[in-house]
């Protein structure tokens, strides 16, 4: 062993450092150009933003290449015009509204609740009128079954 280390395993030679300037030329992603010489993306970003003449040319913006006609109207994120046209979209369900259960809370101080009583905070505690659901709790958890559902994503009721 020559006893010369290589940070970053063996550098591409002439021919590859050409073939990747020739890509990149050609407007290729890092994922592509990375499938064409077998290594992992991030590898081939490190190594274009290492070698100076790879990085001169660097990769096009995305945006440069794309056109409105060949956007798929789903992978629009946050626009509901372009989910609108997306066969596969399904909107979720809204939420029920809260102020509706709340307006049946007990509004219970904090001082007054037992262990067992939903301590889902109501209102804005630097105002008055300020308290906590008061309902009975969900076991396991210090909500009642509803603000349980609120508070956590994903919750589902689990029977035995």
């Amino acid at each position: 062993m020559s006893g010369a280390k290589i940070p970053y395993g063996p550098m591409w030679g002439d021919e590859e450092r050409t073939k990747a300037a020739r890509l990149l030329r050609q407007g290729l992603s890092a994922s592509k150009i990375a499938k064409h010489f077998g290594m992992s993306r991030s590898a081939v970003l490190g190594r274009v933003r290492r070698d100076k003449e790879l990085s001169e040319i660097g990769f096009k913006s995305d945006a440069s290449h794309r056109t409105a006609q060949n956007l798929h109207p789903g992978n629009i994120a946050g626009k509901r015009e372009g989910r609108a046209f997306d066969p596969g979209y399904v909107e979720r369900p809204k939420p029920p509204d809260a102020s509706a259960y709340d307006a049946t809370a007990r509004m219970t101080p904090l001082v007054d609740m037992t262990k067992m009583e939903c301590r889902f905070p109501i209102g804005d505690p630097r105002e008055d009128g300020f308290g906590f659901c008061g309902h009975a709790r969900h076991p396991g958890y210090p909500y009642c079954l509803d603000h349980c559902r609120r508070a956590y994503s994903g919750f589902e009721v689990v029977s035995a």
